[in-house]
């Protein structure tokens, strides 16, 4: 026992914490990181891994969040060469990001559990949809002066799409027989680097879209990202960042369609319990009246701003960590949204070798909790995690979402 204490002891002395909220493994290094994400806030896959799959539609109706049915989707990735010195810091990375959210109000849930007893009057619902991806290319400089480290990264960002569905709507009619008749449609507009009027109107089969660099560069914007921290304790490291968008990216094609689908049955128990549309005594879907114009539409990546700190009362295999802050959506636009986030975890190290991190966080408006794993051999190190995600908080718990990261870094 006392060889364990005097171990135990040697290595929170051995490993004292370099005052640092993120420190390097590596002097260089390469390496890529991907991650991916989809998330609900209602539907669980214990909900629907039974045997015998039991749909409630009152139940439903009853439960489903105020702000209706949420579904949300994340794909990102990124390459990256890092110099990190005693006093000077370099980097340089490009990548992809990608996001997509839509969203069913409660209403359409209510009027469904509600079924025969509703009139027979029509009755009309709201519906959004946005999705985005981004290329960015990125570089960055830090310093340490004393105790105090600074990192600026300005970046280029070059959007490559971008979709909404606008004024959509969803009209719903139930009749005393227990016949449904569904209409929804939506105005689509997709905001893209180049035209897509061929990919669209393609008859061949055969579908291919290409966009040059030329047509990427010209619609380039600017963001510039800092971050500072400082050792106020010998244990305890905190610090401030920020992103903020300085000049848009740009958009310079549009094309604008109606999208619609409908169906008619004689009862919504036969259809959302067969497997087959058979169910469905007509349904019909449709887009129409394209039309494709240039134009200029702009966008930016997330705005940032927030503090964060790491605490390692014994040593830095053993951390405590944690971010709070504010991000906004679409900032400088007419569609912008406002959320906090936060980021609260315990992170543990053996030599830097083998490490293990767990963590709940609110992070671009979902709901996340990770559990993370390294393995770092020097000249190799492999990172991977799992979480379980969504926009409801509760539901985040019960695998209403899940995502995956790896990266892989090289170096030494």
């Amino acid at each position: 026992m006392k060889k364990l204490i005097t171990l135990l002891t040697a290595l929170a002395v051995v490993t004292a914490v370099s005052a640092e909220i993120n420190p390097p493994h590596r002097y260089i290094e390469f390496g890529s990181d991907f991650d991916v994400s989809v998330s609900n806030n209602y539907v669980t896959v214990p909900d629907v891994m039974v045997k015998d799959l039991v749909i409630d539609l009152n139940k439903i109706a009853e439960e489903m969040p105020d702000n209706g049915f949420d579904l949300n989707m994340a794909l990102n990735g990124t390459s990256f060469v890092n110099i990190n010195l005693k006093k000077i810091r370099l980097g340089f990375s490009t990548g992809f990001e990608s996001y997509g959210y839509g969203n069913i109000s409660k209403e359409l849930f209510e009027l469904i559990g509600e079924g025969n007893s509703l009139s027979d009057e029509p009755q009309t619902v709201d519906a959004t949809a946005v999705a985005d991806v981004f290329a960015v290319t990125s570089a960055s400089v830090g310093m340490k002066f004393g105790k105090l480290r600074l990192k600026v990264t300005p970046s280029i960002v070059s959007p490559l799409v971008y979709a909404e569905a606008d004024d959509a709507k969803v009209e719903y009619e139930t009749a005393a027989d227990g016949s449904i008749r569904a209409v929804a449609s939506s105005k689509i507009n997709i905001y893209t680097a180049a035209g897509i009027q061929d990919l669209i109107e393609n008859d061949s089969g055969s579908y291919e879209y290409t966009v040059s660099s030329e047509d990427i560069w010209k619609g380039s914007g600017i963001d510039l990202a800092a971050e500072a921290e400082y050792p106020i304790l010998d244990d305890l490291d905190v610090g401030v960042f920020t992103r903020v968008p300085i000049i848009p990216g740009r958009l310079h094609s549009k094309a604008t369609t109606t999208a619609s689908f409908s169906y008619e049955t004689d009862g919504i128990l036969d259809a959302v319990s067969s497997d087959t549309t058979d169910s469905l005594d007509d349904y019909t879907y449709d887009t129409s009246d394209w039309s494709y114009s240039d134009t200029t539409y702009y966008i930016n990546r997330p705005l940032r701003l927030g503090t964060q700190a790491a605490y390692r009362p014994f040593g830095s295999w053993f951390t405590l960590f944690g971010m709070g802050g504010v991000g906004i959506r679409y900032p400088f636009s007419d569609n912008y949204a406002v959320y906090p986030e936060y980021t609260a975890g315990l992170g543990l190290s053996l030599f830097g070798a083998l490490g293990v991190d767990v963590s709940s966080a609110y992070l671009n408006q979902i709901f996340i909790h990770k559990i993370g794993v390294m393995l770092n051999v020097r000249v190799l190190e492999i990172d991977a995690a799992l979480s379980l995600q969504g926009s409801d908080f509760v539901n985040s718990f019960s695998m209403s979402g899940i995502g995956a990261a790896v990266g892989v870094r090289f170096g030494f």
